[in-house]
């Protein structure tokens, strides 16, 4: 393992027309680092695996792996086993990277001895024609005093803007292969592990604002992710303290309610408010099953799971 190499973990599914451009940003990469190329085809049934082969075939350090459809989350940690690199920077197939992205995030997580770092990611029209700009001098840095209970209030996601540790990963756990997005329940085990975690301005990737098999384009499946994250979560950690339950069952209250109210019509003292209601007052009940019951509301909606 080298003291500052990076492993750029990709997983695809049906990304053939934005393939070329991913990669062509992976090797455009800037800085003095060793690099290694981990593909993971989440069994795609477009040409996916075909343009990827095609690209990387005279490439070093490079693995391709293929498996049948189980998601994202599995597909990574699949991936993750593969990489052996003291850092892995996760990359959506659909996105660009800054070609100083690697650069910056490296330097920071160095710099303050980081096991998670953020960065910032922007949707365009056409990735292929954004024009980074270079940004001299380190970048301002947030490193999170609070992580957990940050992250349980906001949720975070954005899997294509963050570089964390490689063993730093394997020791977490990696991501929860029962939700089948993986953006997050890796921040949530970073920091339940007490992972020092931090946060820069800089631009890291742009992605384009209409893809089909986009995840992040389903409010719905975002939504439900969110709230199945945090059921998961809660029902692995049952020493997580009191009150960082309470926040967990009045975010998922909230957000179970609102999906109610504006899209299924359901009005006040239904049974989603006068969960959400609930949700406020302190009421020592299980919160793995409250949790569970705010998932209620979507259950007739098309949501997709992780295949373990």
């Amino acid at each position: 393992m080298n003291k500052n190499g990076i492993s750029f973990l990709v997983t695809v599914y049906n990304k053939e027309k934005y393939i070329p451009a991913m990669l062509n940003s992976l090797k455009s990469q800037k800085g003095n680092f060793h690099r290694e190329y981990v593909i993971v085809d989440d069994g795609s049934q477009d040409n996916s695996l075909a343009v990827t082969k095609r690209i990387t075939e005279k490439w070093k350090n490079t693995k391709i792996i293929t498996k049948k459809n189980t998601g994202p989350s599995k597909a990574t940690n699949i991936g993750a086993k593969y990489c052996t690199q003291k850092y892995i920077k996760i990359v959506d197939a659909d996105d660009v990277l800054s070609p100083f992205a690697s650069e910056a995030l490296l330097s920071t997580m160095e710099k303050h001895n980081l096991d998670l770092l953020y960065g910032k990611g922007i949707w365009v029209e056409d990735p292929q024609k954004y024009v980074f700009e270079e940004k001299r001098g380190d970048p301002e840095v947030l490193i999170y005093k609070n992580a957990l209970e940050e992250f349980i209030k906001k949720g975070m996601g954005g899997s294509t803007t963050i570089m964390f540790r490689n063993d730093a990963f394997q020791d977490t756990g990696g991501c929860d292969e029962k939700t089948f997005v993986q953006d997050y329940s890796l921040p949530l085990r970073f920091a339940w592990k007490k992972k020092k975690i931090g946060r820069i301005t800089t631009l890291i990737n742009v992605a384009p604002k209409e893809v089909d098999q986009r995840i992040m384009g389903s409010k719905v499946q975002l939504l439900h992710d969110l709230t199945y994250t945090m059921f998961n979560f809660v029902k692995e950690n049952p020493n997580l303290p009191y009150f960082l339950k309470a926040i967990a069952v009045h975010r998922c209250a909230g957000r179970s309610w609102k999906w109610a109210r504006r899209h299924q019509n359901k009005k006040i003292f239904s049974k989603h408010f006068i969960r959400y209601v609930r949700s406020i007052i302190p009421i020592f009940l299980s919160a793995e099953d409250r949790i569970k019951k705010s998932l209620e509301v979507w259950k007739d909606e098309k949501v997709r799971y992780g295949k373990e």
